[in-house]
């Protein structure tokens, strides 16, 4: 399989969201939003990419979703167990991980013009927002409110930001 220049991006998606999860585990909050926000700038313009040079494919679809787990699921929750390591906390970054999973997964077998609840990436701007004065309750509250988002049944229209 030839990879296409927008699988590229997407890795860097990846790539970035791996290393908020290594900079969430050394305690280092501002470097870990820096590349949080940095994976939500790649995965902004790795579909755009794709359907700008007829590169939009099955494949393209999976790896995006693989990464956005990884870096909008899986780092938000690491950043809030090191952040405040408690059971509750551990129960409520369960409940978003599990939504985010299945979120990713609905919209991987759904064809259609518009989100069905928010999008992922999502968290890779509020996650780093929260850490600007870190509180236990407000990422308790995001997690739990990000997780009801993000499997309901809202409609959020796509928005591309590159057009032919």
């Amino acid at each position: 399989m030839k990879l296409k220049i927008a699988d590229f991006v997407t890795f860097l998606n990846a790539i970035s969201g791996i290393t908020s999860i290594f900079f969430s585990l050394r305690g280092n909050y501002l470097l870990s939003s820096i590349f949080l926000v940095l994976a939500a700038v790649f995965d902004s313009f790795d579909g755009e990419i794709a359907r700008a040079f007829g590169g939009a494919n099955n494949f393209g679809r999976e790896l995006d979703s693989l990464s956005d787990v990884v870096s909008f699921v899986v780092a938000p929750a690491v950043m809030g167990m090191t952040l405040f390591p408690a059971v509750h906390m551990l129960v409520l970054s369960l409940v978003f991980v599990v939504a985010g999973i299945f979120r990713l997964a609905r919209f991987n077998i759904t064809r259609i013009d518009y989100f069905e609840g928010v999008p992922t990436t999502a968290n890779g701007i509020l996650f780093p927002l929260l850490c600007v004065r870190p509180n236990e309750y407000s990422f308790g509250f995001a997690y739990l409110i990000m997780a009801v988002l993000m499997v309901s049944w809202i409609k959020i229209k796509k928005i591309h930001i590159i057009t032919r």
